[in-house]
């Protein structure tokens, strides 16, 4: 009787553990944050703790979909959920090297540079060429328009 009972579990866990991967896999995709600052949870709902906080902008890849939340992954590779109506569909990307990276004028004379671009600047993707980002930042109240490496950039 109570190896009937084990293998009922096994199947009700088997059923239950496929129906939520099925339900939750999504294609990846990337996203941005939407509000000002934002709370994101160790699990699909307010009730959750608060895992991180992030501030507008900062892009996402979404990985899974429970309901209405949304399970990303930030720019430090740490996951956690959001409510979907706090992430946008615009673009966004973020600087993530070490070293000032090189945003240029036209992506294919490397020496006209625009400016340098620090780590965690977060900056508009408006398109992405072959290994290049086309992206548009504001520093210092100045809007710079320039290309990129997309091996500088966590979004694209």
């Amino acid at each position: 009787m109570n190896f009937n009972k084990f293998i009922l579990f096994l199947l009700l866990l088997q059923s239950q553990c496929c129906a939520t991967i099925s339900s939750g896999v999504c294609e990846h995709y990337y996203a941005s944050i939407k509000a000002s600052v934002v709370n994101s949870h160790v699990g699909p709902g307010e009730n959750y703790q608060i895992a991180w906080r992030y501030v507008k902008g900062v892009p996402v890849v979404v990985v899974a979909k429970y309901d209405h939340w949304r399970m990303i992954v930030d720019p430090s590779g740490d996951s956690c959920w959001i409510h979907k109506s706090l992430l946008s569909s615009k673009r966004s990307v973020i600087c993530v090297q070490e070293a000032p990276a090189q945003l240029i004028g036209e992506k294919f004379e490397m020496q006209k540079v625009v400016a340098f671009i620090k780590k965690n600047v977060i900056m508009t993707l408006l398109d992405i060429q072959g290994q290049y980002c086309f992206v548009e930042c504001v520093c210092g109240g100045k809007k710079y328009q320039g290309w990129i490496l997309k091996t500088a950039v966590f979004g694209a």
